[in-house]
């Protein structure tokens, strides 16, 4: 998913939330052994 972030206004605020499954782990996309949540470096 690729969305611009070109028109959101200073001080917007929100949320998101997941639930992290086994797809989301680092081992699963290649970045580790620990089975954590993946994150962009």
């Amino acid at each position: 998913m690729t969305e611009s972030t070109s028109n959101i206004k200073v001080g917007t605020q929100g949320i998101a939330e997941l639930v992290v499954g086994e797809e989301h782990t680092a081992p699963r996309v290649g970045s580790g052994k620990i089975r954590v949540l993946a994150t962009p470096s």
